[in-house]
This record gives structure tokens, sequence and C-alpha cells, in this order.
């Protein structure tokens, strides 16, 4: 079961990831390439969930950074849109499980996590 919202969101390019492990670390900052991004619901046995998959193409970042996400790592992925509301993907309960994958000039930010409602709305 997939729903269709008209209410599609205009995203910063701009990508907060704060790890739930070692909550003193201060969110990493990743620069992404223009992206669309819309959750989709699926009807499982427990109930509705939320498919927040997505992989987003971004900027290298420093090569500490890419062996520290080398392994998916537990965290909040905060999105935001162009009137400035923050949506987060993942909660400290329920984190997103992130890494990266790197490539010559570029790299991918996998994001994979499953969530109890839409976080958009």
């Amino acid at each position: 079961m997939s729903f269709i919202y008209s209410n599609m969101k205009e995203f910063s390019n701009l990508l907060l990831v704060t790890p739930v492990e070692g909550s003193s670390q201060e969110p990493f900052q990743f620069i992404a390439d223009h992206f669309d991004y819309q959750p989709e619901s699926s009807d499982e046995d427990p109930g509705i969930s939320w498919n927040c998959d997505h992989v987003f193409v971004i900027e290298r970042p420093d090569d500490e950074v890419i062996r520290f996400f080398c392994i998916p790592r537990s965290c909040i992925l905060t999105l935001r849109d162009s009137a400035g509301s923050s949506y987060h993907i993942g909660t400290s309960d329920i984190p997103a499980r992130v890494n990266i994958t790197s490539h010559l000039y570029r790299c991918q930010l996998v994001v994979s996590c499953k969530m109890l409602s839409n976080p958009l709305f």
C-alpha cells in the first residue's frame, strides 16, 4: 500500500548526520546533490511502517569521515526544507543506519531506516 502526497517539499542540500553512539559528538555536515525524498509506507504484520531508505550523492568528505562511516553507524539524519523546517530520519530509539561508499570524486551517503510515522508530517 502506498500513499501519494501532493505536498512535495523542497529540501536544502545541507544534510546533518548526528551519531547516536557517543552523543557528545557534533553532527557531521554533508553537501548533497539535488534530491527528491518521499518515504514509502508499507503495511506489514506489526502494522504500518515507513521505509525511509535513500541514497544521497554527496561531496567527498575528509578521509577520516569516510573511515568513520565505512561501516553502518546508528544516526539521526536531519533534513531542512526551503521554509526552514527540520525533519528527522531516525530517532534515538530507532536510529537510521548510515554509511558512506566512496568513489573517485563523489560519495554516496546510504541511509537505511524504518520509522513508525512519516517523518515529513
